[in-house]
C-alpha cells in the first residue's frame, strides 16, 4: 500500500487560501514535524492558514535502480513537490510558506528555481539545517543512495543548484531564512548558512534533530521579538519592522506582507536575528 503523500496537520478549511507546508529531510517523515507543526497549526493568530506536510520516500535502504523500486533522486522529489503544490490538494492556495528540514530544503530550493508557478505563490521560506553547500560525508556513501549522491559537496546537483539560485535569486522575491543549529555538526554552518547573505541567516539552539523540537516551556524567545528587524526594499523603507510570523501570515493574503525572521522567534526558538549593516 502506498503511504499518504500529503497530510494535513490541522483539518483544512475549503475557504482558506493560504497554507504553511512542511517538508521533511533524509529518512524523515510525518514525525519530523510532530512538535513544530501542531504548535504552528494551533496558533490562535493563524485562523485562516491551513497546515500540511508533504511526505516522500527516503530511507537508508540501498537503491536498486532500473529493476523495480528505489527512492527518487532530488530532481524527481522536487518535481513531486511542485506537482503537489500546483496540481494536487494544495493547488487552491494562493499564498504559501514553505518550511523545510535538512535535505527537504534542497528539494524546496530546486522547486523554486525550476518552477515559476511555485515561486510566484511562495511568500516565505525557512530552511532548518539544510546542506545547501553540500556535505563532505555524503561523498563516502554516495554509492549507496542517489539522495546522498545529490547531497555530496562538490557534486553536480549542489553545483547546479547553487549556480541556478545565484542567477535567479540575486534579489530574493520572498522572505527567506536559512537556520543552523548551534550544535549541529551533521550539517555544519558553513553548509547550512554559507551560501546565503548575512541578513538571511539565523542560529538557534539544538543539534540537527533537536533544533526542530524546541521545548514547549522555552519562553526566552518572547524577549527577542522586539529587536529583530530586516532591511529589504520589498518591505518598504530601510529597516522596516517585520511582524511576528503568525501575525504577518494572518495579514498576508490581504496586504501582501511577508513574514520575516521575527516569526522564527514567535514559534518558540531561541534566536537572535542578524541586523543588516
Amino acid at each position: 500500500m502506498t503511504p499518504a503523500t500529503v497530510a494535513h496537520i490541522r483539518a483544512p478549511n475549503e475557504n482558506h487560501r493560504a497554507a504553511i507546508v512542511f517538508i521533511h529531510g533524509f529518512t524523515g517523515g510525518v514525525g519530523t514535524w510532530s512538535d513544530l507543526g501542531p504548535r504552528i497549526a494551533g496558533d490562535s493568530r493563524l485562523p485562516t492558514w491551513d497546515s500540511w506536510t508533504i511526505i516522500f520516500g527516503t530511507s537508508w535502504l540501498p537503491d536498486v535502480c532500473g529493476i523495480w523500486s528505489a527512492d527518487a533522486d532530488l530532481d524527481i522529489i522536487a518535481e513531486r513537490l511542485a506537482t503537489d503544490l500546483n496540481l494536487g490538494a494544495l493547488q487552491r492556495y494562493e499564498s504559501l510558506v514553505l518550511v523545510a528540514h535538512s535535505m527537504g530544503g534542497l528539494v524546496v530550493q530546486k522547486a523554486l528555481v525550476d518552477k515559476a508557478k511555485v515561486a510566484e505563490r511562495t511568500h516565505a521560506v525557512i530552511l532548518f539545517g539544510t546542506p545547501s553547500a553540500g556535505l563532505l560525508k555524503a561523498r563516502t556513501l554516495k554509492f549507496w543512495k542517489r539522495q546522498l549522491t545529490d547531497m555530496a559537496k562538490g557534486g553536480p546537483f549542489i553545483a547546479r543548484l547553487r549556480a541556478d539560485w545565484t542567477r535567479k535569486y540575486a534579489k530574493v522575491p520572498f522572505a527567506f531564512l536559512a537556520v543552523a543549529g548551534e550544535r549541529d555538526q551533521f550539517v555544519p554552518p558553513d553548509s547550512s548558512l554559507g551560501p546565503f547573505a548575512a541578513d538571511q541567516r539565523a542560529v538557534i539552539a539544538g543539534n540537527h534533530v533537536t533544533m526542530i523540537h524546541p521545548p514547549a516551556a522555552d519562553r526566552n524567545p518572547a524577549h527577542h521579538q522586539q529587536g529583530c528587524r530586516r532591511q529589504h526594499r520589498r518591505f518598504g523603507a530601510p529597516r522596516d519592522r517585520i511582524g511576528r510570523f503568525p501575525e504577518c501570515c494572518q495579514r498576508l493574503p490581504a496586504r501582501g506582507q511577508k513574514p520575516g525572521c521575527r516569526g522564527l522567534n514567535s514559534l518558540g526558538y531561541r534566536t537572535g536575528c542578524p541586523r543588516p549593516a
